[in-house]
């Protein structure tokens, strides 16, 4: 409906009282910026630099307005203007707002995202007189801290809560009963999930160490036999470069003819050999035994790694037995109906003994 100017006047009359006597802090805004992302933000400048500018503004937190600080780089700022005043703004606003539930509504929606609490709940409460039970009237009051009643009244939660010795938890209202029972329901939650955590944890532990400790005892297995063929390599070598130098010590006990000196260039030969087999068997031994030590500590970290986590699994299952009612599968196989494999399991049987190996010059 239009609305004639003595109402007009009666309104903005009206307004200038309720500002008059409302306590909430509010700020006269003095830039409206719009950002990158699209945020309109208003407030006063506080403080600005180069390449910041700091604005104070009045903000809803949990039905409550709360001043705060936002400090915004230049960089991102795609609009800046001046404005008039946040309560001149309400004030040319609420003098046009014609008196039907959407628009008193739009006015209080308006109000509240300004952190302007009392003129918003009176706004939510003019677009009430003309529709009861409207949603987006109860939604206001819902967002303004409001409940209804046991007749029906909208009143502040705080006062309903002392009224009715009732209490709020994570936004519900209920009885202390029914908090401490809910209370209770979290913790316990809480501690279920942190154990089903850990046995997650402790089976990812112990599938993952006997996969490694299968890799390193294979790795010291390898090194060991490894290390005795460049024993049995150097061994034989030093037999051979014995043998040599024996026989180069008799023949030069002999007279020297066109055969024996044939001997002797091809043991010259043979010597040579041996020597170059025994070097490199001694390198290869001390390759190989570096390798069996690494594989060896590795070995034994993840069998530790292993035996704590099967010492711990049982454990935490029981807890979370005692603490749920309900048994825990053993694993992903169990909950699907099939029997753990025994051949995932590492064997308690020791490794087969590494065959003598044999040496380039013969056994050890």
């Amino acid at each position: 409906m239009t609305r004639t100017a003595p109402a007009r006047t009666a309104l903005t009359l009206l307004v200038g009282t309720l500002l008059s006597l409302c306590g909430t802090t509010t700020l006269d805004a003095a830039v409206e910026i719009r950002i990158t992302s699209g945020d309109l933000i208003t407030g006063d400048i506080s403080q600005e630099t180069d390449t910041t500018v700091q604005l104070k503004r009045v903000i809803m937190i949990r039905h409550k307005a709360v001043e705060s600080t936002i400090t915004l780089q230049k960089s991102t700022i795609t609009s800046r203007k001046e404005v008039p005043a946040l309560i001149e703004q309400y004030k040319t606003r609420a003098a046009e707002t014609p008196e039907n539930v959407l628009s008193q509504c739009v006015l209080a929606r308006w109000c509240y995202e300004r952190a302007l609490v009392e003129q918003s709940l009176h706004h939510t409460k003019m677009a009430e007189k003309i529709d009861t039970n409207n949603p987006i009237v109860a939604k206001l009051y819902n967002d303004l801290g409001f409940v209804k009643d046991e007749n029906s009244v909208w009143i502040s939660q705080d006062e309903y809560l002392a009224k009715t010795g009732k209490v709020s938890l994570g936004g519900t209202i209920m009885t202390k009963e029914e908090a401490e029972l809910a209370k209770n329901k979290i913790i316990q939650n809480s501690s279920a999930s942190r154990l089903e955590q850990q046995i997650r944890d402790a089976e990812y532990t112990i599938k993952n160490a006997e996969t490694k400790v299968a890799e390193y005892t294979a790795q010291r297995d390898e090194a060991k036999g490894n290390v005795a063929k460049s024993k049995s390599d150097a061994a034989g070598a030093k037999n051979r470069i014995e043998s040599l130098g024996k026989r180069a010590e008799e023949r030069s006990k002999q007279q020297q003819n066109n055969r024996s000196q044939q001997n002797e260039k091809n043991d010259q030969a043979a010597l040579s050999e041996a020597n170059a087999t025994y070097s490199k068997a001694n390198a290869e031994q001390k390759k190989s035994e570096r390798e069996l030590a690494a594989a060896e500590e590795r070995l034994e970290k993840y069998k530790v790694t292993l035996d704590k986590a099967k010492k711990d699994l049982p454990g935490l299952k029981k807890q979370l037995e005692e603490l749920t009612g309900k048994p825990t599968s053993e694993d992903a196989a169990t909950a699907a109906g099939k029997k753990p494999s025994t051949s995932d399991k590492p064997s308690d049987k020791p490794a087969p003994a590494a065959e003598k190996p044999k040496g380039r010059f013969g056994d050890l």
